[in-house]
């Protein structure tokens, strides 16, 4: 239930205080207009390919550059709005007001801020919103293309005290309707009519993108069991073609909540017409059976009543989310009788702050839809995952709100988005966007957004992502190895976290399926190494290929020479590390120096990475983990070189010589790991000078362990290449490397 709005002494007069009457509440504030688009446009294309490697700047997004922040335009430039407190005493001003309620959002609505602080600045600044598709005319690109057309204004502090939030102009008082906010009709029902709407864009505006199965023919093909859904008509469970439309209903059971389940021996009973009318049924399945009928769909499919839930029964999916047309997503409360809010009456209250600023403008707050959606307990399941990225189209219920997301587009009640394809900031964090990225930009998003998940099983870490796995696989044309892209090993190992990570039992060191926590990758550009990749199976003699790299083998760090090699039946045997990889590398010896904490943290890889409209002029990381350290990497001399970021454990030893394998090598360091460095006085003026070439070159390295034989990996950062001339003793060698 949302929350209710307090009720507040307002002066009789409204006006807007000082602050925030520099911010040109104007309806045309609030537009893009054509002028301003060709600006932008010629802008874009006249970028550069490294542009995008170095600043983490979107193609086709339009994005704000640093020089015209000295431009008077509206975009992208912080206006303070005073201290918080201050802005509480502001009851007279209506811009304040709206303010107010991003701040006060209750805890059940957002993800807590890292503190509270109501002495913290608050700032405003208009951000572009919507865009509206157009065909990429030269051709070039081989992405979307975007005009912009709206602005919202984002609403934020610092210190971050609250969930940042936005205010958008109501589309009564707009020029035109699309991208504005839109006042409901009802904020007790939802809108049967506005949800069937956001259905039909979909079905004849997205086209195949939306339309076919991310799963591949071949697997789908191997459909053996009997489909059977609820005739919500019949009131009864029927089976049904394998081709059959139906609508598919995601939610959590929650611990020991007692409901009814299809077994051999009630199916005859519960396949009877009207069967299920006198059944005492969980209020989630009762509300989407009543929803199901308003969207004018016949069949629903829901895991406890369409499968047999005989002894020995084990869950499969059988692919049933991508197979269905819609998936409604129960993501209010935490077991089945939670329900679908705004499906009954008196279900849920939905408050819309609303305010007209100045004669003539009514202003709205509005808050992104995955600030919603993350905040769910459905979303934080790792089971659930892959029936969000494999489902054509989600009604996701949370909060009480109402979403629609396929691979395209998000639909909110509160927003009115157009019929025709666009995107607006609700879809910046849309997970299913990765499908429309390069191959390995999509397999490692969806590591990253998977690895976010919580699970209550740790052993089941590849299992709950196999669905996923399987189609990357087909769509890739590559096989994933223990969660790694085997066509680009060389990218796929220097996989990093921006927290600290705990070792997973029974998973190798060297996969992200071994450790507890987020993963992430610094970079896109593919790294470049000289290793051949094998892997052998508990310690076997027997070796296997990796497949051809797609990136082309370059020459080592130093010359190559032959040496004895060991079995690694030998050295593993005794060793409970399965798989390992064996290859050949250079290995040399550093310490660590100079400990310092992660002060920037790393910005999602929704946000970062991926093309099209990104609004990277929204993002503001969180505050990074205090155990994570991020620690200089230090030669012969005691000069810095390199850097790694390690559990705050390794604090302790700093200055004991340790031993880096060297794996690949990368054109520069990441941006955001040298932030730490390059205004800090361990950094030499020698590095300055070498990283002030283009192209500079770096190695990536793994700081490893050794037991019983078997390498195992710690952490993996970053040196100049140059570094190697001055490695502690012994000097940099080759050597036959067991990783596990």
């Amino acid at each position: 239930m949302l929350r209710k709005r307090k009720l507040d002494s307002r002066p009789e007069r409204s006006y807007l205080c000082d602050y925030c009457s520099t911010l040109k509440f104007e309806v045309e504030s609030f537009v893009v207009r054509p002028k301003e688009t060709e600006q932008r446009r010629s802008e874009d294309n006249r970028r550069k390919s490294h542009e995008f490697r170095h600043t983490g700047e979107v193609p086709g997004a339009y994005p704000v550059k640093q020089d015209q922040k000295k431009k008077k335009n509206l975009d992208n430039v912080p206006r303070y709005l005073g201290r918080l407190s201050a802005i509480r005493r502001k009851k007279h001003c209506p811009f304040c007001r709206l303010v107010l309620e991003i701040v006060d959002r209750p805890l059940d609505q957002r993800a807590p801020s890292a503190f509270y602080d109501d002495d913290a600045s608050v700032f405003a600044k208009w951000v572009i919103d919507g865009q509206e598709e157009v065909a990429d005319d030269e051709g070039v690109s081989g992405q979307p293309q975007f005009i912009p057309r709206t602005r919202r204004v984002l609403i934020y502090s610092e210190p971050q005290a609250f969930k940042d939030g936005y205010i958008a102009l109501l589309n009564e008082t707009a020029p035109f309707k699309e991208f504005f906010g839109r006042r409901l009709k009802s904020h007790d029902l939802l809108d049967a009519e506005v949800i069937k709407s956001w259905i039909k864009t979909c079905e004849h505006q997205h086209g195949v993108e939306c339309e076919e199965s991310l799963v591949h023919p071949v697997l789908m093909k191997q459909q053996k069991n009997i489909l059977r859904c609820i005739d919500v008509e019949n009131m009864c469970v029927t089976v049904v073609p394998q081709d059959c439309r139906f609508v598919a209903l995601s939610y959590l059971w929650g611990k020991n909540f007692e409901q009814l389940f299809t077994t051999s021996e009630n199916l005859p009973r519960l396949s009877t017409p009207g069967a299920l009318s006198k059944e005492s049924l969980p209020q989630t399945i009762k509300d989407t059976i009543r929803l199901t009928k308003l969207l004018g769909e016949r069949y629903l499919w829901t895991d406890s009543l369409a499968l047999v839930h005989d002894a020995g029964f084990q869950y499969h999916d059988d692919w049933i989310y991508a197979r269905a047309h819609l998936t409604v997503v129960a993501g209010s409360g935490q077991n089945a009788n939670a329900g679908l809010p705004g499906v009954r009456k008196g279900s849920r209250t939905w408050h819309q702050s609303i305010e007209e600023v100045v004669p003539g403008v009514k202003l709205m707050v509005s808050h992104l839809a995955e600030d919603y959606i993350a905040t769910s307990q459905w979303d934080s399941r790792a089971w659930t995952f892959q029936e969000r990225m494999l489902s054509r189209r989600c009604l996701l219920f949370v909060n009480g709100r109402v979403y629609f997301q396929c691979r395209r587009s998000t639909f909110c009640e509160d927003m009115e988005m157009p019929t025709a394809n666009g995107w607006s900031l609700d879809s910046i964090d849309m997970p299913t966007r990765i499908f429309r990225e390069k191959p390995f930009v999509q397999f490692t998003s969806a590591v990253e957004l998977y690895t976010r998940r919580e699970l209550t099983n740790p052993a089941d870490i590849l299992a709950a992502f196999a669905g996923v796995q399987q189609v990357l696989e087909k769509r890739l044309n590559a096989t994933i190895y223990y969660g790694l892209f085997e066509p680009l090993m060389d990218s796929s190992l220097i996989w990093e976290s921006s927290k600290r990570l705990v070792r997973r039992n029974d998973f190798p060191s060297w996969s992200w399926a071994g450790w507890l926590g987020e993963i992430q990758w610094r970079f896109t550009d593919s790294a470049r190494s000289w290793i051949q990749w094998h892997h052998s199976e508990d310690g076997a003699d027997e070796t296997h290929h990796f497949p051809p790299q797609m990136v082309p083998r370059i020459d080592p760090p130093i010359p190559w020479h032959k040496y004895p090699r060991r079995s690694a039946r030998k050295v593993a045997k005794d060793s409970s590390a399965s798989p390992l990889l064996h290859f050949d590398t250079v290995v040399a010896t550093f310490s660590l120096v100079h400990p310092q904490p992660v002060r920037k943290a790393i910005i999602s890889p929704l946000r970062k990475r991926l093309t099209g409209p990104s609004a990277l002029s929204t993002v503001r990381p969180a505050p990074a983990d205090p155990g994570l350290l991020r620690t200089g990497i230090a030669d012969r001399n005691g000069m810095w070189c390199g850097t790694i970021d390690l559990d705050e454990k390794w604090q302790v030893r700093t200055g004991v010589a340790l031993k880096f394998l060297i794996m690949s090598r990368m054109s520069c360091f990441a941006e955001e790991e040298m932030a730490t460095w390059q205004d800090s006085p361990f950094f030499p003026d020698s590095a300055e000078d070498e990283m002030k070439r283009f192209d500079y070159g770096v190695y990536n390295v793994v700081l490893v362990s050794e037991n019983r034989g078997v390498y195992h990996r710690e952490g993996v950062g970053r040196i100049l290449t140059s570094a190697l001339e001055n490695a502690l003793e012994p000097a940099p060698h080759w050597q036959d490397i067991l990783l596990g």
